[in-house]
């Protein structure tokens, strides 16, 4: 539970938001155990740059699922800076189709997955695809991250994309 930026004031303190209790929290774990792997798993309330980008300055790596927005923009790295290139490095390449576009899209190739035992021990079979990216957002840190995109071509689930930030295959 976090106290609400009022319920601050009235006792005349800090205001700590929810993403600044999980990020003290996760790099206080990460002190105490420095060489475990430790995966976050969270709500779409955790899709931050800028908890994102914390985690991944730390010295070992904390990996974090999320669900990532169907509208996010996503970009390819930043290509190579060339010899004596002038100007501020770039953060980003360019600018790739939205999730959203890409569920849309007819020559989107889905691999078809299987999964036994969920909801009820029901077999479910579920679309996927999945690439690299870096989510980014003017003014904000550039974030690589991998991302899966799950829909069920039976339409008895809702459409769900998610973010790995730190995966082992990217970033």
């Amino acid at each position: 539970v976090a106290p609400s930026e009022r319920s601050h004031q009235i006792r005349n303190q800090r205001h700590k938001t929810m993403l600044d209790r999980a990020r003290q929290m996760l790099t206080q774990v990460r002190r105490w155990i420095p060489h475990r792997a430790i995966v976050r798993v969270a709500d779409s309330s955790f899709a931050a740059l800028e908890f994102l980008d914390a985690l991944r300055q730390l010295p070992t790596t904390i990996s974090v699922i999320t669900r990532l927005r169907l509208d996010a923009a996503l970009y390819e790295p930043a290509p190579e800076r060339q010899a004596k290139q002038m100007g501020r490095p770039r953060k980003v390449g360019q600018r790739l189709a939205t999730l959203k576009a890409r569920l849309d899209a007819p020559e989107t190739t889905w691999q078809t997955i299987t999964i036994e035992g969920w909801y009820g021990g029901r077999t479910y079979d579920l679309q996927i695809i999945s690439d690299t990216a870096v989510w980014y957002h003017t003014g904000l840190p550039a974030v690589p991250m991998r991302w899966v995109l799950v829909k069920d071509p039976n339409r008895q689930t809702r459409t769900s994309s998610l973010s790995l930030n730190r995966h082992p295959g990217y970033g």
